[in-house]
């Protein structure tokens, strides 16, 4: 995996579509 890379969009994520944190991460 990209690790570092996708727990920045994760992130970004959380902080922009809470609810899509629960479908990606």
């Amino acid at each position: 995996m990209l690790g570092p890379y996708m727990t920045v969009v994760c992130f970004s994520l959380k902080l922009k579509f809470k609810i899509v944190e629960t479908m990606m991460c």
